[in-house]
């Protein structure tokens, strides 16, 4: 039972619903993820500039790009007075 994917995808394609799992690398670089934007760069006060997954609803041209938050970095916003 030799052979690689694409072999054993045509050969079996006919008989059951098949397809490759692509690597996180591969799917990272789909051509319709990128064109869709949703591979994005971020730029973290900490580590730096760091890739992460779009927002996926896409509204005009200002989609809010923005790291995540650091420990503790949101906690009088929304806690407020409690």
């Amino acid at each position: 039972m030799e052979g690689n994917a694409d072999e054993w995808i045509e050969k079996m394609a006919d008989e059951i619903a098949i397809t490759k799992v692509n690597t996180i690398q591969q799917a990272l670089n789909e051509p319709s993820l990128l064109a869709r934007n949703m591979i994005v760069e971020v730029d973290h006060p900490k580590v730096g500039k760091y890739k992460v997954i779009g927002n996926p609803i896409k509204v005009g041209q200002d989609e809010i790009q923005r790291p995540a938050p650091l420990l503790g970095q949101h906690n009088e916003e929304i806690l407020g007075n409690f």
